[in-house]
């Protein structure tokens, strides 16, 4: 996973799977509300990312401590 901040923008890339992953990306968006006095954008480089960042969410609320998954492309995700 890589992080990248410009701006008022953090750019989110690879996967947010692991439970450490998932802290990293709250704090840093939560560092860019403050520093923006709460207007930011948050950019995901791919579908699997964003997909990655939400089964992160749910690994944290449900105290699972890894997923290993992987995803179909884009296309196939939207006609299952």
């Amino acid at each position: 996973m890589e992080i990248r901040r410009e701006h008022n923008s953090l750019i989110i890339s690879g996967q947010v799977s692991k439970f450490d992953d998932y802290d990293t990306v709250k704090a840093a968006v939560e560092q860019l509300r403050m520093d923006t006095d709460g207007k930011l954008t948050l950019v995901f480089n791919d579908a699997q990312t964003i997909i990655s960042a939400l089964i992160g969410y749910f690994i944290k609320l449900r105290r699972v401590d890894d997923i290993n998954s992987s995803f179909a492309p884009l296309k196939h995700q939207i006609l299952y």
